[in-house]
């Protein structure tokens, strides 16, 4: 995977939360749809993070703090970069197998 595509994998991520809530704001006729889709970005972390980061709401589920929006993004950045280094050893494992 060239370093390009990993950055934009990673910038995707980190701007996924940003667009989804402007897009709330923005589009009421699909605002449900886009709130589900923000609270499942965080959902992961929500559920092993507790109230530190996350304060539950009884309409929302929960609400996210900004402490916990840096987190997920800082966690996410690490298993995508944590993903690609696994590919990249074991592609090169399998390089040097196929030439000895």
């Amino acid at each position: 995977m060239k370093v390009s595509k990993i950055f934009m994998v990673i910038g995707l991520l980190l701007i996924a939360p940003l667009a989804l809530s402007v897009l709330q704001n923005f589009d009421p006729e699909r605002g449900a749809l886009w709130l589900m889709l923000y609270q499942l970005y965080y959902l992961p972390f929500s559920t092993i993070l507790g109230e530190d980061f996350f304060v539950p709401d009884r309409d929302l589920g929960f609400v996210v703090t900004i402490a916990g929006q840096f987190f997920v993004a800082i966690a996410y950045c690490f298993i995508v970069l944590a993903g690609v280094w696994i590919v990249w050893k074991f592609q090169n494992k399998s390089r040097s197998l196929n030439s000895a």
